[in-house]
C-alpha cells in the first residue's frame, strides 16, 4: 500500500491487445504506489518520457538510446513486450513485388516497428524505399504508397484477409536465427524509480497474465519476459540500428534491482 502523502507516479502506456496483460492487472488498492495513468501512442510515451511529464512509460525500444543520452533512465527488470517467431501486430502489406517497392506508408505511432522495417528491408531485401508517415488506415496507405506498415490491433484482422504481406516478427526471427524482437519495455527516470515500482509492475504482470487465454494466436506469439533471450534480441536490434544510423550509440541496459 502507498504511504500517506506520497506523490503519485505518472505512468503512460499504449493500449492494445498485445500490451493489455501488462496494464490490465493494475488496481488502486493493492500496489505500493499510486499511479496516474495516461493512455498514449507508443510515440506519445516516448515524447512524454523525454519531456519528463511521465515518470515511467512503456517505452518503444528504439527510443531508449536517444532519451537515455539526455536523462538517466532505468528499466524495470523481468518485463518486456516481444514477438516470438511471428508478430501478428507488425505487418507490411504490399500490392507489388518487394523489389518494386519505392514507397512505404508507415504507422506514425509506432517507432520501434518502423525501425525494424528499415532494418528488414535493407538487410534482407537490399531496398530502401521512401517512408511516408500516415494514420493506420491500410486502404488509404496503399493508395498513397506501394506498401503499408500496419501495427497494433489494426494489424490483427489483416493477417487473415490480406495475401501479400510480410510479418516483421517472422522476418526478424529468420534474420537473427531465432532471437525474439523486443518492441517495448518499462523504463523510467532514475530519480523517480524504486524497488516498490518494480514490485508493483511485476505484480501487475502476474495478475494480467492470469486473466488472458494462452491459446489465442496473439498469446502464442507474444512474450512478456525480459530474460537472456530478450536481452540478446534487443542488443542485436540495437546493433543493427546503430549500423544503419537509426541510433547514435548502442546503449547499455540499466535495470533497477529486483
Amino acid at each position: 500500500m502507498m504511504a500517506s502523502g506520497e506523490a503519485a507516479i505518472n505512468a503512460g502506456a499504449h493500449s492494445n491487445q498485445a500490451v493489455y496483460p501488462l496494464i490490465g492487472g493494475f488496481s488502486k488498492d493493492i500496489f505500493r504506489h499510486k499511479y496516474h495513468w495516461k493512455t498514449l501512442t507508443p510515440a506519445g510515451c516516448s515524447e512524454r518520457l523525454s519531456q519528463k511529464s511521465l515518470d515511467v512509460a512503456l517505452l518503444p525500444a528504439i527510443d531508449y538510446s536517444a532519451i537515455r543520452s539526455h536523462h538517466p533512465l532505468v528499466i524495470v527488470p523481468g518485463i518486456a513486450v516481444s514477438s516470438h517467431k511471428k508478430s501478428l501486430t507488425a505487418i507490411l502489406l504490399f500490392n507489388r513485388g518487394l523489389s518494386d517497392i519505392r514507397s512505404v506508408a508507415v504507422d506514425e505511432r509506432s517507432p520501434a516497428e518502423t525501425a525494424l522495417l528499415k532494418i528488414i528491408l535493407k538487410e534482407k531485401f537490399r531496398t530502401e524505399p521512401a517512408l511516408i508517415p500516415m494514420p493506420p488506415d491500410h486502404t488509404a496507405m496503399l493508395q498513397n504508397a506501394d506498401a503499408a506498415l500496419i501495427t497494433g490491433d489494426e494489424a490483427l484482422p489483416l493477417n487473415e484477409t490480406f495475401e501479400q504481406k510480410l510479418d516483421l516478427g517472422e522476418e526478424w526471427d529468420d534474420l537473427t536465427d531465432g532471437l525474439p524482437f523486443v518492441s517495448a519495455f518499462w523504463a523510467g527516470h532514475k530519480d523517480k524509480m524504486d524497488r516498490g515500482i518494480v514490485e508493483d509492475f511485476i505484480l501487475a504482470k502476474t495478475k494480467g497474465l492470469s486473466n488472458i487465454s494462452g491459446e489465442s494466436a496473439l498469446a502464442l506469439c507474444t512474450g512478456y519476459d525480459f530474460g537472456e533471450p530478450e536481452k540478446n534480441g534487443l542488443m542485436e536490434f540495437y546493433s543493427y540500428s546503430y549500423y544503419y544510423g537509426l541510433i547514435n550509440e548502442i546503449p547499455e541496459l540499466h535495470f533497477l534491482p529486483e
